[in-house]
């Protein structure tokens, strides 16, 4: 199965529109719209669905100099745990993911925020990274 990942739910039907020729059908789990057609899943992100931080020890700001921050470990929590679990079933069935976050900084990032918080599917799947083709797909389509 092909899994295509979007910054947004209104993307990720459209994108699901273009290339289904109208064709998929809307499955919700955990609260998330599946768009499928074939072999082919689209879903779509709530912007970002991880929340970084500092560890604990870090969370009083007048004992701790800035420069300690510099190397200081990073932790992750899911803010939409319902997303997340949705994408972590569907990437433990694909045999390929295609990140289709909006191309710009904050996209980039997001797209990475997801692709990490599944980890077997940064582990041991196909990553398909051509936002050149994304774009033109739809600007055949306009």
């Amino acid at each position: 199965m092909q899994l295509i990942i979007t910054e947004k739910d209104n993307a990720a039907r459209r994108i699901a529109e273009i290339l289904s020729e109208d064709s998929a059908e809307v499955e919700r789990r955990n609260g998330v719209n599946i768009y499928r057609w074939g072999d082919k899943r689209v879903v779509g992100l709530s912007g970002h669905v991880v929340g970084l931080d500092f560890p604990d020890e870090y969370n009083n700001w007048r004992d701790v100099e800035p420069v300690e921050l510099i190397d200081a470990e990073i932790t992750t929590e899911p803010t939409k745990q319902n997303i997340v679990t949705t994408l972590e079933q569907l990437a433990g069935r694909a045999s390929e993911a295609v990140i289709a976050t909006d191309y710009d900084r904050e996209g980039e990032l997001i797209g990475k925020e997801a692709f990490q918080a599944e980890d077997g599917i940064r582990d041991h799947r196909k990553q398909n990274r051509r936002p050149d083709r994304a774009c033109q797909i739809f600007l055949d389509y306009r």
